[in-house]
């Protein structure tokens, strides 16, 4: 089979620069975030970046924050 690059993991800190972890907007963000993906809203970050990370690539993710409306 082909070798498939595996895609970069989401980090604590790329959840931080995308404004979803650690700034005064972040919960909110956050929430919000969750809506979109019909996630659970009561996720913990730590949870919420497990299941982000399985579900999408940062590429993905940061297309999906910036549609957010902040």
């Amino acid at each position: 089979g082909e070798d498939v690059p595996q895609a970069k993991q989401i980090t604590k800190q790329d959840l931080m620069e995308l404004g979803l972890s650690g700034g005064p907007d972040a919960s909110a963000k956050r929430l919000q975030l969750l809506k979109k993906l019909n996630l659970p809203e009561r996720m913990s970050p730590n949870a919420m970046l497990q299941a982000l990370d399985l579900l999408y690539t940062l590429e993905e993710l940061t297309t999906i924050v910036e549609t957010l409306e902040f």
